[in-house]
């Protein structure tokens, strides 16, 4: 029978080099996924293996039964973490709970099988010193622990040496003993003894019995989707506000808050402007400050005490804060990152939290603490950069994200590097709406509801500080259904933006009532001219030349033409009208 090698891993293990075991023939590494010590968290490194472990062809989580919970408790928290992708799950059953009876645990064990085995292939991982817990084992393949001498030393040796050993035991003395069915699916024979290359610490190994593909089909991993970070998020909603940058609305499901919503902006680089705000004066809140400095979009920063930021900042070449408090992030015109201060000085901020560094998510000291958050982060290459904001409340009610779930949403989105900005209150995400700061997330600071962002039921902190985004582009060509096509001002709508057609649009409309979307359009002589777009489909004059026509007047709009303008009529409610032309975009 074919025999495939394979490593399992936990927090505790050493550091691994997929490549060199991969240049050994090793076909996959088993992940712990949970650990139950001070009750039931993550696997530290389970994130950062998991995706390192994509070099290797396969990659399986393993499940630490936790006989603390019931059956149906240990699959919800199963369910839970497990990511999307998987096919897969290894269920480690050697966990000893002091007066929790054979029965019992043998039954909600069988429970737990039956909800794993609807939507996963699974081993049970178990062995003889381990049969006393249950009074009947499920029926089921089994991933048996037994150490021969061979591999009990403890030594360091090569994979060369490491087969030909096991070239003499083919299988455990012992496979008799394996309960259920009986039926022995992989060995782990090593006993964490044995030190080979490809890792810095002694290292479990297993073998499966079959070959190569017959264990991809048993782990049975699906391709991930790349517009559903992270494992189990869900796309609610999406805009494109201009060319290069995208909103996107995602709700998750996390063990301690529940149902959570987070949000994306994500940036093209060489389309966007990053921004720092200068030093700060007086109490100022996100959507004001957005406004105040011409961004598109802005976002909290580093903390604060006060009107003072905690670190070190630079805007437009002129420093503020104190150095070396934090570390720091320095951004050049054409938004290259780096973390070494450059001669010439443009933009810049610090930060106390690292999320994600080098592509894998850094060991974070961080307790139980979960509140709304604010990230930003940008690719290996740096050609996007991104906003993130997850909903939540501030620290003393505990709702929103922790330090690690945060970090998951960033490495899912492809960051390389990614910092935490200040949380809690402060979180705050801003885009401009046709001259008006929108808020994109709910925000929630301890303050009361500010009357400048009337129609906001919101909470939000004064903050000292803002990350800004001004996009490069000043007009987006919107193509029309039918006839001509117009040159429309910096409009931020949703991604199916109506568009501007002469078609069909003859017959006047009442301004007044509410409007769906916005849009500025130039005329031949450059003044500014604001149409909306009524429910039912007609263009209506918003503003012209400054003034503001609120209601009673109407705007005609005539049929496609092949000359190059079109003339349009504006009738105020006193009968007098206003003619205007529109210029078609080639």
């Amino acid at each position: 029978m074919a025999k495939t090698l394979l490593i399992d891993t936990w927090e505790s293990g050493g550091e691994i080099d997929e490549n060199i075991l991969l240049a050994n023939g090793i076909a996959g590494m088993i992940m712990c996924l949970n650990d139950i010590s001070g009750g039931h968290h993550m696997d530290e490194n389970f994130i950062v293996q998991w995706e390192q472990a994509r070099a290797l062809p396969v990659r399986i989580p393993y499940f630490v039964y936790n006989p603390w919970k019931n059956g149906q408790e240990n699959y919800d928290w199963l369910a839970a973490h497990i990511p999307d992708e998987c096919g897969a799950v290894m269920v480690d059953v050697e966990v000893r709970y002091t007066g929790y009876s054979p029965d019992i645990y043998a039954s909600e064990l069988e429970k737990f099988k039956t909800l794993v085995a609807a939507k996963y292939n699974y081993l049970i991982y178990t062995g003889q010193g381990y049969l006393d817990l249950c009074t009947y084992w499920p029926d089921a393949g089994y991933w048996w622990a037994a150490y021969p001498l061979a591999f009990y030393q403890y030594e360091t040796i090569t994979w060369d040496v490491l087969r030909a050993r096991l070239e003499t035991i083919p299988r455990p003395a012992n496979e008799f003993r394996i309960p259920g069915s009986g039926i022995l699916k992989m060995w782990q024979f090593t006993g964490d003894r044995i030190i080979l290359p490809g890792c810095n610490k002694r290292m479990d190994v297993n073998v499966f019995y079959g070959t190569l593909d017959e264990l991809k089909a048993f782990a049975n991993e699906k391709p991930t989707d790349p517009d559903t970070p992270p494992d189990g998020a869900r796309l609610i909603s999406e805009r494109e506000y201009y060319p290069g940058a995208f909103y996107r609305q995602y709700e998750i499901r996390l063990p301690v808050s529940g149902l959570t919503t987070y949000h994306v902006l994500e940036f093209d680089s060489d389309q966007a402007e990053l921004f720092v705000s200068p030093r700060p004066l007086g109490n100022n809140y996100v959507p004001q400050l957005t406004k105040k400095y011409g961004q598109d979009f802005g976002m909290n920063c580093d903390g604060f005490v006060g009107n003072n930021i905690t670190g070190y900042a630079i805007s437009n070449g002129v420093p503020y804060g104190t150095q070396n408090v934090e570390e720091t992030l320095y951004i050049s015109k054409n938004n290259g990152f780096t973390l070494t201060r450059p001669s010439v000085l443009n933009m810049a901020f610090s930060f106390p939290n690292v999320l994600v560094r080098d592509g894998v998510i850094p060991y974070i000291d961080k307790g139980d603490d979960w509140r709304a958050r604010s990230a930003f982060g940008y690719t290996k290459d740096q050609s996007k950069f991104f906003f993130v904001v997850v909903d939540g409340k501030d620290y003393l009610e505990q709702v929103g994200a922790s330090f690690k779930e945060t970090a998951a949403i960033m490495l899912e989105l492809g960051c390389f590097f990614a910092v935490m900005c200040d949380g809690g209150g402060s979180s705050t995400l801003a885009a401009m709406d046709n001259g008006f700061p929108e808020l994109l997330n709910k925000a929630w600071g301890e303050e009361p509801e500010v009357g400048y962002f009337e129609g906001y039921s919101y909470k939000m902190r004064p903050v000292a500080q803002i990350l800004g985004v001004k996009m490069k582009s000043d007009v987006i060509v919107i193509p029309p259904e039918g006839g001509n096509m117009f040159t429309v001002k910096k409009s931020a709508r949703f991604r199916s933006l109506p568009t501007m057609t002469t078609n069909d649009q003859g017959a006047s409309s009442v301004v007044g009532e509410t409007f769906e979307s916005a849009t500025t359009v130039l005329d031949i002589n450059n003044p500014s001219i604001t149409m909306v777009q009524h429910t039912n489909g007609k263009w209506l004059p918003l503003e012209i030349n400054g003034v503001v026509y609120t209601s009673g007047e109407v705007v005609t709009l005539p049929p496609p033409t092949e000359s190059s303008f079109v003339s349009a009529t504006l009738t105020r409610a006193d009968g007098t009208h206003v003619d205007f032309d529109l210029v078609p975009k080639a």
